[in-house]
């Protein structure tokens, strides 16, 4: 019984390994024979050739094309933004994703942020929710967030800055 958990194991990832290989250029429909996996790193690749990595300390599998993910991070190497959330939906076949239940946002320039949700869709963030931005002794708050074809995250609207 204790050699079927690692042969079992491997079985998974291999399955797991063939869906997700090729990220956003994933066609085919394969029927995975598991509904949960827990500690999951994917890499999802661009158009651009830009990588996005998702860590998550579990992954709900709900249909062949979506998980629920939780305790989730997004990380882009190349623009060296980060985002933690508890909660996301993730579309196997896109590499698009949803987070939410309070999402922290790392940028480069080392400040932090907080929105309640947010998309990554083709590499880009949107959302149209509130977000609060801080960094040293300045907060900027508005509503709605962009990144453009740079990585530059820009807030839509209501624009307010505080200087503590």
């Amino acid at each position: 019984m204790k050699r079927a958990y690692p042969v079992g194991l491997l079985i998974i990832s291999l399955m797991l390994w063939i869906l997700l290989e090729k990220g956003e250029k994933t066609t085919r429909e394969v029927n995975l024979p598991f509904q949960e996996l827990k500690g999951v790193r994917i890499n999802t690749e661009s158009s651009k050739g830009e990588v996005w990595r998702l860590e998550a300390s579990r992954v709900v599998i709900d249909n062949n094309d979506r998980a629920t993910i939780y305790d989730v991070t997004f990380r882009s190497e190349l623009r060296r933004i980060s985002l933690k959330a508890p909660r996301g939906i993730y579309e196997i076949t896109t590499g698009d994703a949803e987070v939410m239940d309070g999402v922290i946002i790392k940028l480069p320039d080392g400040s932090t942020g907080e929105v309640e949700s947010l998309r990554i869709e083709r590499g880009k963030i949107k959302s149209d929710a509130p977000v609060v931005l801080e960094k040293d002794n300045m907060k900027i708050t508005g509503k709605g967030i962009v990144t453009d074809e740079l990585g530059n995250l820009k807030i839509l609207r209501d624009v307010r800055v505080e200087l503590k």
